[in-house]
């Protein structure tokens, strides 16, 4: 090793050359902090959750199968092919009489607070993806996100605090 502030161990050997974090044992993380990598568990849940919220924004056409999501406007969505569908319930709707569909005694409404609408479909696919993935891998029962993609608080922020807070007590000895 170079120095002893090195945090980076370098094998010497030509044929390796590894490096690796001299406090957590991992490969080489610079410039990110020991408490600030992922580890592979981590990033399969994330990745797991993460797809599944992306799902439930997204929406595919019944007849060509293109995705697409609705920013904003009423709720009856024309793909680029024609097919007509609602965007809340994603029935298909009959050609030219949509308004069937849609109404205060109807299925679905016309208009929406899309963004609400979204957001609470996002959330709670989120919600149930981390169920999900903790009942398939109880390994992994008790493991906190580091980087939550539902952002409930518990993620990337409080490791964060929790690291500030822990250096500036180290800094204090």
């Amino acid at each position: 090793m170079e120095s002893k502030a090195d945090s980076v161990f370098r094998c010497k050997s030509p044929a390796c050359g590894k490096e690796s974090c001299r406090w957590c044992k991992e490969p080489s993380h610079i410039p990110l902090r020991c408490d600030e990598v992922e580890k592979k568990s981590e990033k399969d849940m994330r990745c797991f959750i993460e797809e599944k919220m992306t799902q439930a924004l997204v929406r595919n056409c019944w007849k060509c199968k293109r995705n697409f999501f609705k920013v904003e406007g009423c709720n009856h969505m024309t793909c680029s092919c024609g097919a007509e569908m609602c965007y809340l319930c994603g029935k298909r709707l009959a050609k030219g009489k949509y308004m069937e569909h849609f109404g205060e005694d109807k299925p679905c409404k016309l208009t929406t607070n899309t963004k609400a609408f979204n957001r609470k479909r996002v959330q709670e696919a989120g919600k149930a993806a981390l169920s999900k993935y903790r009942e398939d891998h109880p390994e992994v029962h008790n493991l906190e996100l580091k980087y939550n993609p539902m952002g409930n608080g518990k993620g990337k922020k409080k490791k964060i605090r929790q690291a500030k807070s822990k250096r500036k007590r180290k800094r204090r000895r």
